[in-house]
């Protein structure tokens, strides 16, 4: 291949590049604050969801602290017994 064919191939794909249907890769206004508003909806979705996780986590380990309590103080009073 020399360089003229090389030449040519370029300026077609530049002729492509520049096309109308590159235009179809350009986002309107619209379409970009669209998109911003989906991403703002499913980041609110997913802090909520780990919000929620965290909250029962916490409340497991609370339940856990509580029952150890528990059985502390139970074991307390046996050996306050004997």
């Amino acid at each position: 291949m020399d360089d003229d064919d090389e030449d040519d191939e370029d300026e077609e794909d530049e002729a492509d590049y520049c096309s109308d249907a590159s235009s179809d890769m350009e986002a309107a206004a619209f379409d970009v604050e669209d998109e911003e508003m989906l991403s703002l909806r499913v980041a609110k979705e997913e802090d909520a969801k780990e919000l929620a996780r965290e909250t029962e986590m916490k409340k497991q380990k609370l339940e856990r602290k509580n029952r150890l309590d528990q059985l502390v103080a139970a074991n307390a009073a046996k050996k306050k017994r004997f």
